[in-house]
């Protein structure tokens, strides 16, 4: 591929509009230290952080207003009731259905963007290709599990690094797995 095409892909990269096999080839040529595609992406991302300010001003409904102070105000209040250090009982939890089919989870923890959940699988499941805005940790507690090429078997620990993609999860019947990560982490 020719220097010219990386440059043509940089601006659909910035705006997330590459599919994955474009976006591999242009992660793949920018791990070159490319200095004219790595400069052509630092004025494109400038430019289309000036773009909402060319949009006309425009008041919101009241109702989101309303919603979004409501939001904060509860925000405020969990900060204030939740103590630095507190116990979520087993007695106390329940499985809920995840919105992969055959998954359910129970969520322990959040904090400064960051959760805690167990997850187990009822059936065979796959999980969607994602890339994780901050370091994931997984420990199997029961079954078997599959993660970019590697099985995992109970007791077995994985870590990913910011920026890392899982592209292959998958879990057997009966897998119990402890996550933590950041809650925004983008699914491709």
């Amino acid at each position: 591929m020719n220097h010219e095409t990386f440059e043509l892909l940089c601006p659909l990269y910035v705006l997330n509009l590459l599919d994955q096999a474009e976006r591999e080839l242009l992660e793949t040529h920018l791990q070159t230290r490319c200095s004219l595609c790595q400069q052509r992406l630092r004025e494109i991302s400038a430019t289309t952080s000036l773009l909402p300010y060319m949009l006309p001003a425009v008041a919101p409904p009241p109702s989101l207003k309303q919603k979004l102070i409501d939001q904060i105000q509860a925000e405020m209040e969990e900060k204030v009731r939740r103590p630095t250090q507190y116990v979520k009982r087993f007695a106390e939890r329940t499985w809920r259905p995840a919105s992969i089919p055959g998954v359910e989870f129970q969520h322990l923890w959040s904090s400064h963007g960051r959760s805690a959940w167990l997850f187990r699988s009822l059936s065979e499941a796959t999980v969607p290709p994602h890339r994780h805005s901050g370091p994931e940790l997984v420990y199997i507690l029961e079954g078997n599990a599959i993660i970019n090429g590697n099985p995992l078997t109970a007791g077995d620990f994985f870590a990913s690094d910011p920026g890392s993609v899982d592209r292959e999860v998958r879990c057997e019947p009966g897998c119990m797995f402890l996550l933590i990560t950041n809650d925004d982490n983008e699914f491709l």
